[in-house]
Parts: structure tokens; sequence; C-alpha cells
């Protein structure tokens, strides 16, 4: 019996992997033909289809080849649909990197549209997920992938079009810092317990951004609500920080 749960658990995997890789081939597809389409609209350079499709293989890459991939155990499921959505709206979005500041006034606000369908849809992916109890491992690495991407990806924007000082890419680059200082001090490698507050500065950071994008907001006025936003993120790193530092047992402690 162990041995014929255990076939059946691999079969399982393989067949929700394999239906994960089909949608994430035609997520491909969407964006390339997207980008290009954009790119005639816009007069875009050539590099911007390189770019989407460089994030979009970036975060593929993480979820399926990473160190510590999640395993799909179920079927790819509604609430992952979604967030694959919001995934290569995000890498459509990094298309514009290089290029935000040929865009027109109204250019810039149908981006901002854009972006907010891409945020509206992060609290809808979740809803789903708990409404049909088809939470996963693989859906919360998924969506916390897509959040990272999103948010760094608005911050440069933010940058180039010269509403935020340089310093407002620290609250796009700030989860990669934090995965990088685990390689040093491996306390920061354990998984964090679900919390709530997380989630909402997340929303906040990616709300602030999107508002500093409005044309009709001022620089000085996004500098201000982008340094406020970038405070709690920095506050809300440290408590995890010091979270795993202190409940990590060093190896002479007992269990």
């Amino acid at each position: 019996m162990p041995i014929l749960e255990t076939w059946k658990t691999r079969t399982r995997v393989s067949r929700s992997t394999t239906s994960a890789l089909v949608h994430f081939g035609i997520a491909i597809i969407i964006v390339t033909v997207s980008v290009t389409l954009i790119m005639e609209e816009l007069e875009l350079p050539k590099h911007a289809l390189f770019q989407a499709l460089g994030i979009f293989g970036a975060l593929s890459g993480i979820l399926f080849f990473g160190k510590r991939k999640p395993i799909l155990t179920r079927s790819f499921g509604a609430a992952n649909r979604i967030t694959l959505v919001r995934a290569y709206m995000t890498s459509i979005l990094a298309s514009l990197i290089g290029s935000a500041t040929q865009l027109t006034e109204k250019e810039i606000w149908i981006l901002v549209l854009f972006a907010a369908v891409v945020l509206v849809l992060d609290g809808l992916d979740g809803w789903v997920a708990r409404y049909f109890h088809t939470g996963s491992t693989f859906g919360a690495a998924f969506d916390l992938e897509v959040d990272a991407l999103f948010i760094l990806i608005l911050a440069v924007i933010t940058w180039e079009l010269n509403k935020v000082g340089s310093w407002v890419l620290l609250i796009g680059v700030m989860r990669y810092l934090f995965v990088v200082a685990g390689w040093v001090i491996p306390a920061l490698q354990q998984p964090l317990p679900s919390n709530q507050r997380r989630r909402v500065i997340c929303l906040i950071q990616a709300g602030v951004l999107l508002f500093a994008l409005c044309p009709v907001i001022s620089p000085a006025t996004a500098s201000l609500f982008a340094m406020l936003a970038l405070t709690l993120l920095v506050i809300s790193f440290s408590q995890d920080i010091y979270y795993l530092v202190c409940n990590t047992s060093s190896p002479g402690d007992t269990p």
C-alpha cells in the first residue's frame, strides 16, 4: 500500500507540474503578442520584448527550478490562474522600463489603471484560494514572487519618471536584499508564520507607488508618501528579522 500511495502521489505531482508548465507556456505567448502590439503602438525599442520575457522567465525559473521550489500537488486551479494573469501583466509593465519617459500623460494614466488592475487581482486570487480551500505552498510562493516583481517594476518606473529619487528603488529591492542576507545568515532562511501585517505592508507599498505615478501628483508629494511607505517596510522587515533570529535554535540547543 505505501508503494501504491507513493506512486499515486508522484503521478499527481507530475500531472500538476505538467499542467502548470502548459499554463506558463500559454502565458508566454500572451506576453509576446501583447508586448509586440504595445511596441508598435508606442514605438518602443525592440529590447522591450526581451525585458518582458526576461522578467517572466526569471519568475518561472524561481518557481520551477529554484533552490526551494514549491511543489504543486493538485490542479493548477482558479487562484493560480488569477496570479498567472497578474504575472504576465507585470511582465508587460516591465516592457516599459527604459521608455517610460516617452509616454504622454494619457498613456501614463493608462499605465496607472493597468497596474491598478494588477493590484485588485492581488486581493482576488487570495480570496478565491481561501473560498475554495485550494491554498498551497506553490500558490503562496507564486503570489509572493509576483508581488515582489510588481513592486520592483513600479519602483523603477517611478524613479525613471523622476517622481521620486533613486532611493525609491529600496522599496523594490528590499525583499531581494532579505533573500541575499539569508545566504549569509541561515536563520533568515527559515519560514515565517502567516502574518496579516506583512500583507498590508505589501499592499501599502504598491498603492503608494501607484499614487506616486499619477500625473497629477507632484514629485514632492510622491516622495513624502514613498518615504513613509519605505519606513513602514523597513520596520516590517526588522520585525521579521528579529523574530527569525530570536526563534532559531543554535546547533547546541536542545529541542
